[in-house]
């Protein structure tokens, strides 16, 4: 019993183990465990082997069914979380350890598990890009640019919105031709020659971040060409009031 609530591995040094043991022994020493121990184990060997060895010349040491007062107090903290387990026979195993599932298969549902969050991570923000790749945000009204504005905008549980891709139709300025263009925040601004007139043509959009008191979405500047229409939807960066998470939303 002494053997089964210190088992090997409990202290740090054996030593202290077997004062352990030796406390719940009564009327024995350390050394006079450790040789019983020692004639035991010879004993068990001895029995699984074709020759035979004598039994021990005295009994087994019993160990007291109350645990002593005066004990260390490391050994008392083993006792108290070291249930008796029942003897197993040698050459089997516990069903609980046969059931439980080994490494391999616990490394295998991790991966499943980290696959399965990577691909749902990127199923769900496969259309943002990090915010050091985008252009920056204008802070006030460009009076010299082109202003586009949601008239009429409602923000429910939404801190702030900022264009995110926007399809745009322009014309030039010196021909009737017409084109059109997708302008993101990583991709802001476009120089193109004409392909009628051969003029130099430029658009560049500066988003601006909207809120309830704000409902102004960019500050568009063009040189030789106007803009003619906007073709929906565009795409919207959402940040949500209650979790700060960043989603797009098409408008």
């Amino acid at each position: 019993m002494a053997l089964k609530a210190f088992p090997p591995g409990s202290f740090d040094k054996a030593r202290d183990r077997w004062h352990a043991i030796a406390e719940c022994v009564d009327g024995r020493s350390l050394k006079e465990c450790v040789g019983r121990f020692k004639v035991l184990s010879e004993y068990v060997k001895s029995s699984s082997s074709p020759t035979t060895i004598a039994p021990p010349p005295y009994p087994v040491a019993v160990v007291k069914s109350d645990i002593p007062k005066i004990i260390g107090l490391a050994a008392a903290r083993r006792l108290l979380h070291v249930p008796d387990s029942p003897h197993i026979p040698p050459g089997k195993v516990p069903a609980a350890a046969s059931s439980a599932p080994s490494s391999s298969m616990l490394e295998t549902q991790t991966d499943d598990n980290d696959s399965n969050s990577e691909r749902e991570d990127e199923a769900r923000d496969a259309r943002l890009v990090p915010a050091s790749l985008r252009v920056k945000l204008d802070l006030e009204v460009d009076p010299k640019a082109i202003h586009l504005h949601l008239n009429g905008l409602f923000l429910h549980q939404v801190d702030t919105l900022q264009l995110y891709e926007i399809k745009c139709a322009f014309q030039c300025a010196q021909c009737p031709l017409a084109f059109d263009a997708v302008l993101s925040l990583t991709k802001h601004s476009i120089r193109q020659w004409c392909r009628r007139c051969s003029v130099l043509q430029t658009v560049d959009v500066r988003p601006v971040l909207m809120h309830a008191g704000n409902q102004m979405a960019m500050n568009l500047h063009l040189i030789n060409c106007t803009l003619v229409d906007v073709m929906p939807p565009s795409v919207f960066l959402a940040v949500c009031s209650s979790c700060a998470e960043v989603l797009t939303r098409d408008i």
